[in-house]
């Protein structure tokens, strides 16, 4: 709903980190691709110069190789194909 009414995909909190990073990070699958139809930067850096990508890799979690999954399908499907 925020997103149709002009939310900034790309907001970063205190951290640094963007709602992608949060949502690839508790394996909001369903989430991420939203926010990655909706724009949102796939290279995005954190404060810690972190993408989410880079955060899902470090940690190793299932949930977590599910999202980045998710985001690399969805990167292939639309960008690359």
């Amino acid at each position: 709903m925020l997103l149709k009414h002009g939310a900034n995909v790309d907001a970063k909190d205190d951290k640094g980190r963007t709602p992608l990073h949060g949502a690839v990070v508790h394996g909001l699958d369903g989430l991420v691709c939203v926010l990655l139809e909706h724009g949102a930067n796939a290279g995005a850096e954190d404060n810690e110069g972190r993408t989410p990508f880079q955060i899902v890799s470090a940690k190793g979690k299932h949930s977590e190789r599910d999202s980045e999954t998710a985001v690399r399908t969805w990167y292939q499907e639309r960008v690359v194909a």
